[in-house]
């Protein structure tokens, strides 16, 4: 680390480990040997089947909502909403088919709970949520026009 102020991700179920720079400047590399530097609004992602690192300018403003426990969107696509949403709140939701890229969504949750995030959509796309198991949902409803 060159720098402060930055996120790690590296969760075994996950193919790629990702690094994300808020501010300074961090080196990251794999066992072989290669690396790349880093600076503010850079990510990297390592995958560790194929080894491959690669470097890209981020785009994502959530990228460190695991930190903010903010989320923010702009008309989005539901599933990118729902991947976010899995990802921060490390859960399972299922979408009826059909449903998840037709809709779109605008808005935020702040420190928000998994299940109040769940029912802002329910509400705003008139969605059924049916709890599977502690952090398995299904959402159910018609598809978005």
């Amino acid at each position: 680390v060159l720098g402060t102020s930055f996120n790690v991700r590296a969760l075994p179920e996950e193919a790629e480990s990702e690094v994300y720079v808020v501010e300074g400047l961090v080196e990251f590399g794999d066992l072989k040997g290669s690396s790349l530097q880093l600076a503010a609004n850079d990510l990297a992602r390592l995958n560790r089947k194929t080894g491959t690192l690669n470097k890209f300018a981020n785009q994502n403003p959530n990228s460190i909502a695991w930190f903010s426990q903010n989320l923010n969107f702009e008309d989005s696509p539901l599933d990118e909403v729902i991947l976010a949403l899995e990802k921060l709140h490390r859960a399972k939701i299922e979408v009826y088919p059909g449903l998840e890229g037709s809709c779109r969504f605008s808005g935020s949750f702040e420190n928000q709970d998994l299940d109040s995030s769940l029912e802002v959509l329910a509400i705003v796309f008139n969605l059924e949520i049916d709890k599977l198991g502690e952090k398995s949902y299904l959402l159910k409803g018609e598809a978005c026009e």
